[in-house]
């Protein structure tokens, strides 16, 4: 659990700072074939789709399945509102509006359930983008 924690803590602080950066694909690919947790799977692929959403789009919405999939395997929430926003930001940059706003309000939902204001507010200003 702590292990999670950290990870998460990092991950948000890579996030939050918007640095233009990423870690790279192959350091990320690394990590994840190594890890066995699966919440930190969960969070890992977030940061790999996210690495290739602007240069291979096809690559993220296959990255965003799996999460997905794994996240609603394990019960894992959070992960499954990563993965929406991951396929709605992906859907948003290749013009499918129309499964961005299907995915956003999904995450929304999902956000909403579990009275998670903080993604309730990032799937409005989604919606809003789109």
């Amino acid at each position: 659990m702590k292990k999670l924690l950290v990870l998460f803590t990092l991950i948000n602080c890579i996030v939050s700072a918007g640095l233009a950066q990423n870690p790279s694909a192959d350091s990320l690919k690394q990590l994840l074939f190594t890890e066995q947790q699966d919440t930190s799977r969960v969070l890992l692929m977030n940061l790999l789709g996210k690495n290739y959403r602007y240069s291979k789009p096809d690559t993220a919405l296959m990255i965003a399945g799996r999460m997905l999939a794994l996240s609603r395997e394990i019960n894992f929430t959070k992960g499954e509102i990563l993965a929406l926003n991951l396929t709605g930001s992906v859907c948003l940059n290749i013009g499918n509006y129309p499964r961005a706003l299907e995915v956003y309000f999904e995450a929304l939902k999902i956000s909403e359930d579990t009275h998670d204001n903080k993604n309730i507010g990032r799937a409005l200003s989604a919606l809003a983008d789109v």
